[in-house]
């Protein structure tokens, strides 16, 4: 359980960090302009998933009362909500509304698995 605690948290920094890398650091890849867009609502699934996976593994495990699951739940919601308005700020990056949700909808079933 602690083991999941730490990697939460070494998790969201990572997916900070990516998410926030500068745009013109990111590597191209030379494949069409739909393909690339899958490929990122790929990553931000795959971030989202993970995060909310290793936190309701760590810290809303059997048993927890059902107040502190859901707390857990709306900080993780907004977390992503916030690394997305943050790409505002960021060069060569920007808020994209699919980005959000797949992102949103990493964070649901990444903790219906990890719980």
């Amino acid at each position: 359980m602690k083991d999941s605690r730490a990697l939460t948290v070494v998790w969201a920094l990572g997916t900070a960090a990516l998410l926030l890398m500068p745009g013109h650091n990111l590597p191209e890849a030379g494949l069409s302009e739909a393909l690339e867009a899958v490929i990122e609502l790929g990553v931000h699934f795959i971030l989202f998933f993970g995060l909310s996976f290793l936190a309701a593994h760590g810290y809303a495990g059997p048993g927890q009362e059902a107040g502190r699951r859901s707390r857990l739940i709306a900080a993780l919601l907004a977390y992503c909500v916030l690394l997305e308005i943050l790409q505002i700020a960021v060069p060569g990056r920007n808020l994209e509304f699919p980005d959000l949700a797949v992102g949103m909808l990493g964070v649901l079933l990444g903790f219906k698995r990890g719980s």
